[in-house]
């Protein structure tokens, strides 16, 4: 299923024609969902919602922090995302537990510098304490990528 912002029409039609908005759930591939909280597009995220996209255990909202989407990650939250999970689909990239900002949705937005995103998930309980597969915190991840900023929400 193509995902973008001018796709709405498009996904619109798939989904009422009987399309899987679960389809490609392998751990490998982005799920329907995830890619649209890549590419910001807040009408398809709450159209996959409706019909049906399982948002537990992916990382929908974990690439939805990583790339500064504020209004992605308040639509999955609202949904009952869970704000200190850990996806379970590290196999996603061959490098995942590799990277610094794998882990929860606050090391996804604390490493890359959206400090909106770390206000946000903060607000909504995120904890500072969780550590990723390397063993880093979200503070840790921002102070160790240079984001001063975040690193200062996170002491």
């Amino acid at each position: 299923m193509a995902i973008g912002s001018s796709k709405l029409p498009l996904v619109t039609y798939l989904l009422n024609n009987g399309a899987n908005p679960n389809a490609n759930r392998r751990g490998e591939t982005n799920s329907a969902l995830e890619t649209a909280a890549i590419s910001a597009s807040p009408e398809i995220v709450q159209l996959l919602l409706k019909h049906g996209a399982e948002i537990c255990n992916r990382s929908a909202l974990h690439k939805a922090a990583s790339y500064g989407h504020l209004q992605i990650c308040r639509i999955l939250i609202d949904a009952g995302d869970d704000v200190n999970a850990i996806p379970d689909n590290e196999d996603l990239f061959e490098n995942t537990t590799e990277r610094d900002d794998w882990g929860t949705p606050l090391h996804g937005a604390a490493g890359n510098g959206h400090t909106e995103c770390v206000r946000f998930l903060l607000e909504k309980s995120a904890r500072r304490d969780v550590r990723n597969p390397n063993g880093l915190t979200p503070g840790e991840v921002a102070q160790r990528r240079g984001h001063t900023e975040c690193a200062a929400l996170l002491v």
